[in-house]
């Protein structure tokens, strides 16, 4: 019993401290609630604020853990490159020993050169992929980044992909020949990478990759400081197995030396060859890649120049083909720097100006250095932007020892005329053959370019000049038709009415009998009528004429027969319209036919 009572009491005790802690922790949380509420009365401003913040902070690391980049399809979409499969360092070891001693060792070496020229280019193309599928598709796709941010990271990197994927393409198939991998011939198809189009592509692609490498490195810098989204995907790109965790700096630095290995290679594999034939083919590709590395390199200090110069340059612009024109546009788009140096330009009152020329793919352009700042230059309202396309260059000739040179633009909106002057002879023949080579060598449709709206609406004007014409000659045709049909109508009627006149003549002449002599006043009769006659034939062709010719200014051809058989017709001009208001001219009396006449007539 003692212990059942001890129990109750612990029990209550238990239940009590409970009951008090409970009242307590709500006695604590009621007191918190209000203690919240006055300072959420007081501060609601600042409340509300640091709430959004939380929110975007929260939305912003939702959308950086959403960003995945996929490697399973980078290496797996063209089967024929095998860039899924680890090969062996040298060709050497993947063949025994039996075939090895059949060869010399200059036999091996050679093979494991050409091994190394295929496992390489393997390995430049499967990060080509990389680059392709993981990094700039994933921007584009996953990340929604705009296409020209892509760009400046990765310029010209698809068709970097299908240049390299197709020399790859050519290697391995010259691999599987025999069933050693080893390699006969191997010179022809570097001969034709390293030529032709195929090298024009490399130039161009190359070129512009490695001129822009500094760009791209300092975007890919940028984006790294400002952009926690790019952030957070650079490093899983990292930390990729397929990344080898190399970063996306690096297999950017990577385009840019892969070109210069390519001599190297050819030049191991040609010392070890001895094959006359491929031997000449890989003399000639060494060549041929040592000129397009070099093209390449000049193409890069080019860039650099012209930037050198555009960084130099205020940012003041002139108007050029109705727009303004840019320290920016001078390499806007495909154009290039093909050379800059200093030259005179004479003004129209024979001061001449120092001037920088620099010579674009489709441009001159004359900059002015003031206080270390290069401006566009004006003078003499001509344009300081001038275009190659319908450029002419001449040699001034008109003294003896001149060292002018005229360049004619004969551009169809604002043609001039330009005079340079250089310093010496040997500068002026040097700067004629500059310009001429740029000339020839700029594209044809960068002047269409400028003004195609132009061009669309002058054919659409000339073909409406053209139907209005057509227009107009019909009308006319149709007009003089109409007058040949009245010609006609009028040559009948006055058919008829001469033949009304002979037979009137006819009865109006007494018949002489036969043998007689007819009298003199029958002789001065028929002169009468006969003068009656002419002078009726002659008004009636005035009447005709003067309707045939009223409110038009064409004249009338004979037509009539009266007109056509009487030698005494003469033919009555149209009266002038300064005397129609006082009657036909006067001065074209023509016989009367009076009463008396008709009476004779009768």
């Amino acid at each position: 019993n003692d212990d059942t009572q001890m129990n109750r009491d612990t029990m209550a005790r238990f239940s009590f401290r409970r009951r008090r802690s409970y009242n307590l922790r709500n006695s604590l949380l009621e007191s918190q609630i209000h203690s919240h509420k006055d300072t959420d009365s007081m501060d609601s401003d600042t409340s509300s604020e640091l709430s959004m913040t939380d929110a975007i902070s929260e939305s912003m690391e939702s959308l950086d853990e959403a960003v995945v980049p996929s490697e399973v399809s980078c290496l797996y979409d063209e089967p024929d490159l095998q860039l899924a499969i680890e090969e062996p360092e040298a060709w050497s070891i993947t063949v025994d020993r039996k075939t090895l001693k059949k060869l010399g060792a200059k036999d091996i070496k050679r093979q494991d050169t050409i091994w190394e020229l295929i496992n390489t280019e393997k390995q430049y193309v499967k990060r080509l992929k990389i680059m392709q599928k993981i990094f700039s598709q994933s921007m584009l796709r996953d990340m929604n980044y705009p296409e020209d941010q892509v760009d400046k990271l990765f310029p010209k990197l698809n068709e970097l992909v299908d240049l390299h994927s197709n020399l790859l393409r050519q290697l391995l198939i010259r691999q599987a020949n025999n069933e050693d991998r080893s390699v006969d011939e191997v010179g022809d198809v570097l001969v034709d990478q390293f030529q032709g189009s195929t090298a024009d592509k490399m130039k161009s692609i190359y070129g512009v990759f490695c001129s822009k490498h500094t760009e791209a490195m300092h975007h890919y810098k940028e984006l790294l400081k400002v952009d926690r989204k790019f952030q957070n995907f650079a490093k899983k790109c990292t930390n990729l197995p397929v990344c080898e965790k190399r970063d996306i700096s690096d297999f950017i630095l990577g385009v840019t030396v892969r070109l210069s290995k390519y001599p190297i290679l050819i030049e191991a594999i040609l010392k070890s060859t001895k094959d006359k034939k491929d031997r000449e083919s890989l003399s000639n590709a060494l060549l041929l890649s040592k000129d397009v590395v070099q093209h390449i390199d000049e193409k890069v200090a080019a860039y650099d120049k012209l930037m050198d110069i555009i960084n130099k340059m205020d940012s003041r612009a002139v108007i050029f083909k109705g727009k303004k024109f840019k320290r920016l546009d001078l390499n806007v788009g495909n154009r290039e720097l093909v050379y800059s140096g200093k030259i005179g330009w004479k003004s129209a009152r024979g001061r001449v100006y120092d001037v920088l020329a620099v010579v674009l793919t489709d441009l001159i352009v004359f900059l002015q250095k003031n206080e270390q700042k290069y401006t566009f230059l004006m003078q003499d309202n001509k344009s300081c932007v001038i275009p190659l396309h319908n450029l002419l260059v001449r040699e001034k000739r008109d003294a003896k020892d001149s060292l002018g040179i005229y360049m004619i633009s004969q551009n169809r909106t604002t043609p001039e005329m330009y005079e340079l002057v250089c310093q010496s002879k040997v500068e002026r023949e040097e700067w004629i053959r500059i310009l001429q080579e740029a000339i020839r060598a700029c594209p044809p449709d960068v002047e269409q370019d400028f003004v195609p709206a132009i061009n669309s609406v002058m054919t659409l004007s000339n073909e409406e000049e053209k139907r209005r014409k057509d227009e107009h000659t019909n009308q006319v045709k149709l007009i003089i038709e109409q007058l040949h049909q009245k010609d006609e109508a009028i040559r009948e009627c006055c058919d008829e009415k001469s033949k009304l006149m002979l037979d009137l003549l006819e009865l109006s002449s007494p018949r002489c009998e036969a043998g007689s002599r007819p009298n003199s006043q029958e002789i001065v009769n028929i002169n009468e009528s006969v003068e009656i006659v002419h002078a009726a034939m002659q008004e009636a062709s005035r009447l005709t004429t003067i309707l045939q010719g009223s409110g038009t200014q064409l004249s009338r051809s004979v037509s009539s027969v009266g007109e056509q058989h009487s030698n005494t017709f003469i033919a009555t001009p149209v009266p002038k319209r300064a005397e129609t208001f006082a009657g036909f001219d006067s001065n074209h009396d023509s016989p009367k036919c009076t009463h008396q006449t008709f009476q004779l007539m009768l």
